[in-house]
């Protein structure tokens, strides 16, 4: 796989349609993230649009605690985003260690939480804020990332088709399942859920299956 412009180092993730890299903008020599979407697995109007839509709402949002979009691009059949290289693992991999201690726990929150904020004030709502999404810089800062199915309350419409819904599960607020009305209380929500699973070390609610999970949500 060649972008020009980059040198493509490790794959980071790899999903279905769309993987993301650690690579080398060579015009500056800095580390990025390259998220790819690979449109001849991905040719549906609905993926492109969802992909380039996250690019395009990151980009417009400039807060320290969400993650920098550096460009946005097409190379042949790729589609890309170019975006801040964040070194410090996420907030998945520090709750597997164990709860954090609860000053610890209050300052990740307070800092998602004005992202968040920020976020919702420019009409954009995550609809995905979970661990897996929240990463850490060198300095310990937590950063917001991964805004892939995030609405545009500005946008005419939304590209999330009848009867689906998306989200993680494990931290999905109720109306997210069956309502396409979800507002900003969605990522308060999740924020709460994350900051429970921060101080007990665990999900509030845990089951083998997925509906179960998202049965309790909504009986809650």
């Amino acid at each position: 796989m060649e972008i020009p412009g980059y040198e493509i180092g490790q794959c980071l993730a790899q999903g279905v349609t769309a993987s993301a890299y650690l690579a080398t903008q060579t015009s500056l020599g800095r580390p990025v993230v390259l998220k790819v979407l690979d449109t001849s697995i991905a040719d549906t109007p609905q993926a492109l649009q969802r992909f380039l839509n996250e690019g395009r709402l990151i980009a417009a949002l400039r807060h320290p605690h969400i993650v920098t979009i550096h460009d946005i691009g097409t190379a042949g059949r790729l589609v890309y985003i170019s975006m801040e290289f964040v070194e410090g693992g996420d907030l998945k991999q520090r709750l597997a260690e164990g709860p954090l201690a609860p000053d610890v726990a209050l300052d990740v929150i307070e800092k998602i939480a004005s992202a968040l904020g920020y976020a919702h004030a420019h009409g954009v709502i995550h609809r995905d804020v979970k661990p897996g999404n929240i990463l850490f810089r060198r300095d310990g800062s937590p950063v917001l990332t991964d805004f892939g199915i995030a609405k545009s309350l500005a946008a005419d419409g939304d590209i999330t088709g009848t009867g689906v819904f998306l989200g993680s599960p494990n931290y999905m607020a109720p109306e997210q399942v069956d309502s396409t009305n979800v507002d900003n209380g969605a990522d308060i929500y999740a924020l709460g859920v994350i900051l429970y699973e921060m101080l007990t070390g665990q999900k509030p609610f845990v089951s083998g299956s997925i509906i179960d999970v998202i049965y309790a949500h909504r009986k809650t």
